[in-house]
């Protein structure tokens, strides 16, 4: 006998292929790590968005006085990055945000709190799909990245690897080769 998807206690989310790598052209991550890095010990945040095809990394000024654990994204960055979306027809493909002092890259509480609106608690403020990403870097080097893309089924974050691969016009995250 056949049971529904329902009467397993599963979604058709729960059946899609589990992600393994965020994949981005090598000049984004170099992009990535280079805006790290100018930052030295203050955390950076942005955006990688996509326009005709061509993604491109879009800083967005971190307005806290102590930005050494912590971010919060210009909110006149944001609604300018969105009239040029909307004029220019492009997307929002990843947001980033670095950690200081850290080894490796780790998706925060601070940062999960930050990733819905107050009034929408299970619902990412930029879909779903838009995956997070985290640079730790330490003593002025990147240490590592990595991606986190909210899992309704769960109710949490899922984590992935950032990887470098050419000749893709549209990043998502997907099986690494």
């Amino acid at each position: 006998m056949n049971k529904s998807l329902a009467e397993l206690g599963l979604t058709e989310a729960d059946l899609a292929p589990k992600p393994e790598a965020l994949q981005l052209p090598p000049e984004i991550i170099a992009r990535l790590d280079q805006e790290t890095k100018e930052h030295g010990g203050d955390e950076c945040c942005g955006f990688v968005i996509e326009i005709n095809g061509k993604m491109e990394v879009v800083p967005i000024e971190n307005t806290l006085e102590a930005k050494e654990h912590v971010y919060h994204m210009d909110q006149d960055g944001i609604i300018k990055l969105y009239r040029r979306l909307e004029k220019e027809r492009g997307t929002i493909v990843a947001l980033y945000h670095s950690h200081t002092s850290h080894q490796t890259a780790h998706f925060s509480q601070s940062d999960a709190s930050k990733a819905f609106a107050p009034d929408h608690p299970s619902q990412p403020i930029f879909g779903v799909d838009t995956p997070y990403i985290v640079i730790a870097a330490q003593d002025g080097k990147v240490r590592d990245r990595k991606a986190f893309t909210y899992n309704p089924a769960s109710k949490a974050f899922r984590e992935s690897a950032v990887i470098a691969a050419s000749g893709q016009s549209r990043s998502r995250l997907a099986l690494a080769a």
